[in-house]
């Protein structure tokens, strides 16, 4: 999932929506960073997974039971998350890492 603004429009689009519930039941990793989490609540797959995100959007990740994760690597399960821009080279690691297991 892409950080930024762009989450804000995608989490209407119920393709968007769709395809993120194919990978949750698909078992497949999803990778969200900064404002990407923003689908993940909008898709309703979050609820008590530790989520990474920009603090912008704590108070929604808690609202829909999800608990906040101020790093810049969290992992929980199928999901590898990140706080911001910065913190990308932690959450390629992450991603690399998941990767090389398969």
């Amino acid at each position: 999932m892409s950080g930024g603004k762009a989450p804000q429009k995608l989490r209407e689009d119920k393709k968007v929506l769709n395809f993120v519930h194919n990978f949750i039941n698909t078992n497949k990793t999803i990778a969200a960073i900064c404002h990407g989490s923003q689908i993940l609540i909008s898709a309703n797959v979050v609820k008590g997974k530790k989520i990474a995100a920009t603090k912008e959007v704590k108070s929604e990740l808690e609202k829909v039971g999800a608990i906040f994760a101020d790093e810049a690597l969290q992992e929980d399960g199928q999901f590898i998350t990140a706080r911001k821009l910065g913190d990308l080279h932690r959450h390629l690691y992450g991603v690399l890492k998941y990767l090389k297991q398969e």
